[in-house]
């Protein structure tokens, strides 16, 4: 039986399991919250609970019993999603650590590992176009962490000579999590900031373009992998494409310099870049599902999902 197990289970897993569950896949999970553990089983998904086996303190330092007590034997694939911690940048991935620094099983029958980064690795680029060959220069802290976590998971794959690729993902919306969903709230800013754009991604193409992967269709056994849509569009311009589909007012313009963000909001905003998704589906042979933002949320609308 083909097992993957899922090093966090958010909203890409989550989407994921719902392909390879109709596949009949075996699909194990980690979570540190002993409730998440419990709704995982109930949807018959193996739920792992690290919080009695290991703890990411404060310091940056994991302690354990030895993870090897948990992993099943017979995993097949290994999905990484959840973010590095926000402790120190040199600290790099959670789960990379405690791999790297504790004896695991043999894993023997393991033949794929995806690693889940972000495209602000690439930094800022004022708008001009990156594509995987585009050399990593994050400016965030968030993307120098992305970055060792990249290379510590493709040393790691080397070492044990399995297939690994990294899907820099754009960002991520879909059911639940989407413009619609904060227009409707009336959280919804209409940020403007001169010549700024960002790429997307919905949710179910990041599952069908991993699931290509999985399948064993890519020509290489190591790669990169952008994950986005054809649109990179401004983010007023989306705000407003949702309120209009609601039949909602426009939420007032606001220039990005008097806008009140969060520091992470505003990390966002300091990168600037489009990103280009040829890869996918040269290799992969993926048509996206939502090739674009309007696309996505008229769907999300029409099922009334937001």
């Amino acid at each position: 039986m083909t097992h993957i197990l899922c090093l966090g289970f958010g909203f890409c897993a989550a989407e994921l399991s719902k392909t390879l569950e109709e596949k009949g896949w075996k699909i194990s999970a980690t979570t540190r919250d002993a409730e998440k553990a419990a709704a995982l089983k109930a949807q018959n998904i193996n739920a792992l609970l690290w919080t009695d086996k290991g703890v990411w303190t404060d310091k940056g330092v994991w302690t354990d019993r030895g993870i090897g007590e948990i992993l099943p034997d017979d995993i097949t694939h290994i999905l990484i999603s959840a973010p590095p911690a926000n402790s120190p940048v040199d600290s790099g991935d959670v789960f990379l650590a405690h791999f790297a620094a504790q004896s695991l099983p043999p894993l023997p029958q393991l033949k794929w590992l995806g690693y889940l980064s972000t495209t602000s690795v690439y930094g800022n680029k004022e708008g001009a176009l990156v594509d995987e060959d585009t050399a990593a220069a994050p400016t965030s802290t968030r993307g120098q962490r992305r970055v060792l976590a990249e290379q510590g998971w493709l040393n790691w794959g080397q070492t044990r000579q399995v297939p690994t690729y990294i899907f820099r993902l754009a960002g991520i919306y879909g059911a639940g999590r989407n413009a619609l969903a904060r227009v409707q709230a009336g959280t919804a800013q209409r940020i403007y900031k001169e010549g700024q754009l960002f790429s997307r991604i919905h949710v179910a193409d990041i599952a069908q373009i991993l699931y290509a992967s999985m399948r064993g269709v890519a020509p290489h056994k190591t790669r990169l992998y952008n994950i986005c849509d054809d649109m990179p569009a401004p983010p007023q311009d989306v705000i407003a494409y949702a309120a209009q589909t609601l039949g909602l007012a426009l939420p007032a313009l606001i220039n990005y310099d008097e806008a009140d963000l969060s520091v992470m909001a505003k990390s966002f905003y300091t990168e600037n870049k489009r990103v280009d998704n040829q890869r996918i589906k040269d290799e992969l042979g993926v048509r996206l599902l939502y090739a674009n933002y309007k696309i996505g949320l008229d769907d999300i609308f029409q099922k009334g999902d937001f």
